[in-house]
């Protein structure tokens, strides 16, 4: 394979010219300022591949928002894996909304109330930190 400079961009079934292009970034550990770069990854929007390719030069990949996907998949070759879920409208009437807001998710193995707990303290501890 080539390097970061060689990323190959590909296009979902369904792409048109107004569907949105997210740019995301991934960095070598959650605390490192330091891009992902080269690593190849699968892309799965609703658990179905739609494209492969590799992190570009500043640790980014592209992708082309389709209407009605639930939730991207970024799977790295490493192991690693990121769910994206795609909200349509923000509602604004749950306790979840603020801390959510912050790129504080909760986790999907556990009950509401202990994941929104576990998020908000994270949240405080890495408020002291920056």
């Amino acid at each position: 394979m080539g390097g970061a400079d060689a990323v190959t961009r590909f296009e979902t079934e369904n792409h048109t010219p107004n569907s949105p292009l997210m740019q995301i970034q991934f960095f070598l550990s959650p605390h490192s300022e330091q891009p992902l770069i080269g690593m190849p990854y699968t892309l799965y929007a609703d658990g179905k591949e739609i494209g492969k390719g590799m992190t570009d030069d500043k640790g980014e990949i592209e992708i082309t928002h389709e209407e009605n996907v639930e939730k991207y998949e970024v799977k790295f070759i490493n192991g690693i894996h990121y769910e994206i879920p795609m909200i349509e409208e923000f509602v604004n009437d749950s306790d979840k909304d603020e801390i959510m807001s912050h790129g504080f998710y909760l986790d999907q193995g556990k009950n509401t109330k202990e994941a929104l707990e576990e998020a908000k303290n994270y949240a405080k501890l890495i408020g002291k930190l920056v």
